[in-house]
Parts: C-alpha cells; structure tokens; sequence
C-alpha cells in the first residue's frame, strides 16, 4: 500500500491500514477510505444507513475509483478521545473527569439515534461479527467452554432489540462531532457498542514487554458514571438499563479482541490468558 496517493487533486499521506486491506489517508481535514470495491461498498452503505438514521457520522464529500479500488473522501470529525485521553495521561497519568464527562457527551449522541434504529433481530450475523467461530477455532480446546459462555449471555441479553451498531466502538473512534471508522459494522444488540466503549482499552496491558501497551486508563467512579448515564438515556428511550448485563456484553466484546492477534504474539498469548482466567 503507497505512503501517499493523489485523489482529485489531493494529495494524501497515509494514516494506517485497515484489516479489511482498504487504507485511510488524510489531507488536511479530510480523509480518504480507499480499498477494494466490494469492501468500500459495504463502508459506504453502513455510513449511508447511519447517516440516515440520525448518527453523528461525517460527511461524505466525494467518491469514486481510482487503479481497480474504490474510494471515498470525508470530512474531519476532529481530535479523538484517544488521543486526548492519551495526552492527559501522559502529562498527569490520569484522564480528568472533565474529558471524561465530554466522552459521555458524545455517546450520548451517538446513543439517541441507535435507541431508534431498531432492525431485525440476527444472533447468527452478531456472532460472525465479533468472530465467535473464528475464536473457537485459535482456541479448539475450550471451544465448548466458550459457546456454552456466549450461549449464556445471549440469554441475558435477549431482551435487548437489534440495532444498527458500529461493531468497534471506543475512544479511538470517537471525537465531540461524531464516530469514525465504520468498516466493523454488524447488527448486535442495543448495548454492545455502549459496552465497548468500557471494556476496549481493558484489553491492553498497561506495562511488560509487549508490542503495545495501554496509553490511559479510567478509575472506578469514572465507569460507574458512565454506565449511569448509559442506563439513564436508555431507560428515558423505553429500554432496559445494561448495568446488570454489563459482564454479558462485556463477554461478547471480549471476543472480537482477542481474535485475529496473530501479528501481535505476545498480545494475543496475554489477551488468551486474561480471557480465559477470567471468562471460562
């Protein structure tokens, strides 16, 4: 994948490459999604039926095909809570509740929406979307172990209505304007993107000699504000507070991170370990 590429005038520099071997630039305040066509395709039809739905997603400005890919530009959403988090940890070594509270702001508005964005219940399209088969098969000795867990929680979480999800949602994902990076998206239960938002960074060890480590971390009051205000916007929709099925949805998460670490040994050994101290 070229460093940098030249779309409608543009030039781009690249920013990361994406599992699905699409590849995002940037120029300026906008951003280029480029990959193949089948995979851009199904990009632009969740951000079409997001926007749709009332989701704070970014504009689409343009798109088009460029050498056999597909492409499309968007708008800037602004600086992630990721990198804010990060950079107040590094200067205080904690994330202020100011920040935090913004956070909780900005889910808030991207749960309003998803309250209403119901679709038709799909337990076998949720579980390829976190990868359950594919966890089973990296880990065939607790394969039984693990259905019977996740059969488990969708029971707990079975009266919870399907919605359009982000499938990855987390402080990297989101900015005061809005979400990003909808490449992960797959119907799941109203719940599991609120939850992610929680438990993603949980999954990164905070020191050793791994390929990466966590870059903040929240404290306890922190996540039980969070969770409240989830429960509260929630409740105010109509639906059933997730602070008793936090671990359920937590479960299901847990899933889509510890699969497909291949590239990452030592974090995949750690993260197989954590999950199955904790969950089997």
């Amino acid at each position: 994948m070229e460093e940098r590429v030249v779309i409608e005038g543009k030039k781009f520099e690249l920013v990361s490459r994406q599992r699905s071997a699409a590849g995002v630039y940037r120029a300026g305040d906008e951003y280029l999604r480029i990959g193949p066509p089948e995979q851009i395709a199904k990009d632009l039809d969740m951000h079409r039926a997001m926007e749709r739905a009332g989701y704070p997603v970014a504009k689409i400005l343009s798109e088009g095909a460029y050498e056999g890919r597909r492409y499309f530009i968007e708008e800037s959403l602004g600086e992630t809570f990721r990198i804010r988090f990060t950079r107040e940890y590094d200067a205080t070594g904690a994330v202020s509740d100011s920040s935090f509270r913004g956070l909780i702001t900005a889910v808030g508005g991207y749960l309003e929406p998803q309250c209403k964005a119901l679709v038709a219940s799909d337990p076998v399209q949720f579980a390829k979307g976190i990868h359950l088969e594919v966890l089973k098969q990296e880990l065939p000795k607790y394969a039984p172990a693990i259905q019977a867990r996740f059969e488990e929680s969708m029971r707990e979480i079975a009266d919870f209505p399907y919605v359009i999800s982000h499938g990855d949602l987390n402080p990297s994902n989101i900015s005061e304007a809005g979400v990003l990076d909808l490449e992960d998206s797959f119907p799941a239960p109203l719940g599991f993107d609120i939850g992610s938002v929680l438990s993603t960074n949980e999954w990164f060890p905070v020191s050793g000699d791994y390929e990466y480590l966590a870059k903040w971390r929240i404290n306890e009051d922190q996540k039980d504000v969070y969770i409240t205000e989830c429960d509260a916007h929630l409740t105010r929709s109509g639906h059933t507070g997730f602070r008793a099925k936090y671990t359920d949805f937590e479960f299901c998460r847990v899933i889509w991170m510890v699969v497909r670490m291949h590239k990452t040994p030592k974090i995949q050994a750690w993260r197989y370990e954590k999950f199955i101290t904790e969950y089997l």
